[in-house]
């Protein structure tokens, strides 16, 4: 897990997988309900910031699925408070790349392309009429090059290819909308 403040205010479950060429069925899959005080009205997260065990919560656990062979790998899970859960208007999809014991040259980036579509919530197909943002981020943050680029395909297909220098960002505004 890592829980940070100097990239946002986020808290999140970071497990290695080991990923193979292929194709998987990424799901996040609200799970178990840890019963508890009902949340205050008008709550904010301050209100239920160190009360675990206190309120209601919901677990919420991300899955891989190797479409090949049929076999899910929980990445992770973390738990929210309350019993009704909701996504925002606006969501995030990202790549990052880890090294093992040390330093990655960007040289040693192998070029490979990660696609993400069929996007269902609760079951509902969604398109996207606009996606709000697609960029290469971190450029303006750090002093390391863009590996990355990003592009939305006509079929609802957010495509990232990696290990190719750009070195620049950029960004399409379009918006989610469920069918």
């Amino acid at each position: 897990f890592r829980s940070a403040g100097y990239e946002g205010d986020f808290i999140s479950v970071r497990n290695d997988f080991r990923w193979k060429n292929g194709s998987y069925r990424l799901c996040l899959v609200k799970s178990d309900v840890v019963e508890g005080a009902p949340l205050p009205a008008n709550y904010t997260a301050d209100d239920v910031a160190y009360s675990w065990g206190r309120y209601v919560h919901t677990w919420v656990r991300m899955e891989a699925t190797d479409l090949s062979t049929d076999e899910t790998t929980i990445i992770g899970a973390l738990a929210f408070p309350g019993r009704t859960l909701s996504l925002r208007a606006i969501n995030t999809i990202f790549v990052e790349i880890y090294g093992h014991g040390g330093t990655i040259s960007i040289g040693d980036v192998p070029v490979f392309t990660v696609s993400f579509s069929n996007f269902r919530v609760d079951g509902e197909n969604l398109r996207f009429n606009r996606i709000v943002e697609i960029t290469n981020p971190f450029a303006v943050h750090t002093a390391a090059p863009v590996v990355a680029h990003t592009r939305y395909l006509d079929d609802d297909v957010i495509q990232i290819q990696i290990g190719r220098l750009i070195g620049k960002t950029g960004r399409i505004v379009r918006e989610i909308a469920a069918n």
